[in-house]
């Protein structure tokens, strides 16, 4: 029995749910055990390495694996995206007697091309000088806004990463961050989990524009 890749989506949407809905999902997780696919998670954060030891279909409980995830180019597991979590899942299949990953790891070539990073434990404004650079919010104790610079040329581009888990906000000002959580204008996008970040380049319209974004950012209410 086969299982199309929609239909992969649809178990990925159940297990993370933690729950069957339907009939259909539950022939549909009958067919991915078929097939060979397992839960596997992660027992630590990605390390400098090509593998990750993980639990097999319980968290903390499963058999402990070694996990070789499926890697575009000579990169480790700490410089690709999605970025491995402790306790995070993912789908694993055993392939000549090695457990990898169902999805591929692909490294972020754009973060090769940030200047430097700024950690920010405050609220501040940056400036169309500081184009190029990464800035975080690691060390904050609560919530901060990074204000990008107003009437900034395009081109200006900036790249945010939440190193703290407390909301990070980038605010456009009275321009708009145009991605698919809203293009409003005077909006600010948040975020707060580590590891998520946004890149974000200014167009010739005075907005800016995402050019690249992992995890869950939403537009201000």
């Amino acid at each position: 029995m086969s299982v199309t890749d929609d239909k992969i989506h649809q178990i990925r949407i159940a297990a993370k749910n933690e729950q069957l809905q339907s009939p259909e999902s539950i022939q549909i997780t009958k067919a991915v055990r078929y097939e060979g696919y397992r839960k596997a998670f992660c027992k630590t954060d990605a390390p400098s390495d090509t593998k990750i030891v993980c639990y097999l279909d319980r968290d903390a409980a499963g058999e402990e694996v070694d996990v070789y995830p499926n890697i575009h180019g000579d990169y480790n597991l700490d410089e690709v995206v999605p970025r491995l979590k402790d306790g995070w899942m993912f789908w694993v299949t055993k392939d000549d007697g090695v457990w990898k990953s169902l999805d591929w790891f692909n490294v972020s070539r754009d973060c090769e091309e940030w200047s430097e990073i700024e950690e920010h434990t405050a609220n501040d404004t940056l400036t169309v000088a500081e184009t190029g650079t990464a800035h975080s919010n690691l060390g904050a104790s609560g919530a901060i806004t990074l204000t990008l610079p107003a009437s900034a040329p395009a081109g200006t581009k900036f790249a945010f990463a939440v190193q703290a888990a407390q909301e990070l906000r980038v605010d456009p000002g009275s321009a708009t961050i145009r991605d698919d959580s809203g293009q409003t204008a005077n909006k600010y996008k948040t975020a707060n989990a580590i590891g998520e970040c946004l890149m974000l380049v200014a167009d010739s319209n005075g907005d800016w524009a995402t050019i690249s974004k992992y995890g869950t950012w939403t537009e201000e209410a």
